[in-house]
């Protein structure tokens, strides 16, 4: 199957027609030419705080044992409360970050 991406048939079919390379379209205004273009990657500030958070995370334990213990402590004695107001708070904050 021959499918055209460039413009250009496949190269099999390029051979086998004996077909004279195409010369390239005309560059924008600002756009380098190709053989002047550079192989680099310019990450976002966004980007590069991803890129600082994963490596935070990747530094720490996936879990705080000690808190999953305590937490089971309380489950087991019936001492764990519930704070819903405190849940609802939170939920707010992170909905208004998440839009903001």
């Amino acid at each position: 199957m021959n499918t055209k991406i460039d413009g250009l048939p496949s190269p099999a079919g390029r051979v086998s027609q004996g077909a004279a390379a195409r010369p390239a379209p005309p560059q924008k205004e600002g756009q380098p030419s190709s053989a002047a273009a550079d192989d680099s990657v310019r990450l976002s500030g966004g980007a590069l705080d991803l890129v600082g958070l994963a490596r935070s995370l990747a530094a720490e334990p996936a879990f705080d044992a000690a808190k999953v213990q305590a937490l089971r402590t309380a489950l087991e004695a019936g001492t764990y409360r519930i704070d819903a107001q405190e849940i609802a708070r939170r939920l707010a904050r992170l909905e208004r970050e998440l839009l903001g």
